[in-house]
């Protein structure tokens, strides 16, 4: 993804297919901190809910979702911020774009096994707008391998193009390894799936859009100036400082 050939042709793929996957972007060290951090923080989490130090708010209550679900990482943790605001990343972003791109939101999911609970888990699209081209996409961190039995995502390839629900669409389950980035458009038909094992399935998701173009998400609110004095060029992008 270092090079432009590189990153024309995952832009190509994304644009014609509505995804593309990027095997090992992540070594299996790097991989382990981020799992091994993922946990301890959804502990944590349930930890201050079971204390009443926390109440039940966005990452549990408006999504239902069973399992982990951690809205917002950034409000609370660091430990993300290089995959965030990674060099390789976000340069693809900004060829993608053809612009400056921002953070828009993160999630941290883990799903359990059998649970089946929202919306997630019907046919249905991200974007806010339907257009020609993609204004947000979405990243999938991969901290565990996922197969079909732990809950792929499943999308509808090539329906980013279209407003119509096109049932011939080719059904598609993203699966990958450990380590492995996944980009897929915000406006795709896609889905979750239900896990049937055991397994976990832990993914960080940071969605991005152009700069000019409002987040969900007003970061700018969340540090302080010497927080954001540490970070790196690519994070105080990310985090609105264009």
């Amino acid at each position: 993804m270092g090079n432009s050939k590189n990153k024309d042709t995952l832009a190509s793929q994304i644009k014609d297919n509505g995804f593309a996957h990027l095997e090992e972007a992540l070594s299996l060290e790097e991989v382990e901190h981020y799992l091994s951090s993922s946990k301890a923080l959804h502990q944590s989490e349930l930890e201050n809910v079971a204390a009443g130090t926390r109440s039940n708010d966005a990452d549990f209550q408006t999504y239902h979702f069973k399992g982990a679900h951690l809205y917002n990482s950034p409000r609370q943790t660091r430990v993300f911020d290089p995959l965030l605001g990674h060099p390789i990343l976000l340069s693809f972003l900004d060829h993608f774009f053809e612009t400056k791109s921002i953070l828009n939101q993160t999630e941290l999911r883990n799903p359990i096994k059998n649970g089946k609970d929202n919306y997630a888990y019907e046919w249905h699209r991200d974007g806010r707008v339907l257009a020609k081209d993609t204004f947000w996409l979405i990243v999938f961190w991969l901290f565990n391998d996922i197969d079909e039995t732990n809950g792929p995502c499943e999308i509808k390839k090539g329906t980013h193009l279209t407003d119509e629900h096109d049932q011939e669409a080719e059904t598609i389950k993203l699966k990958g390894k450990a380590g492995d980035i996944i980009i897929m458009s915000n406006n795709i038909l896609h889905r979750a799936t239900v896990s049937y094992s055991n397994k976990d399935r832990w993914i960080f998701i940071p969605t991005y859009n152009p700069w000019f173009i409002k987040p969900s998400m007003d970061y700018t609110k969340v540090f302080s100036q010497k927080t954001f004095n540490q970070f790196t060029e690519e994070q105080k992008q990310i985090f609105y400082n264009l």
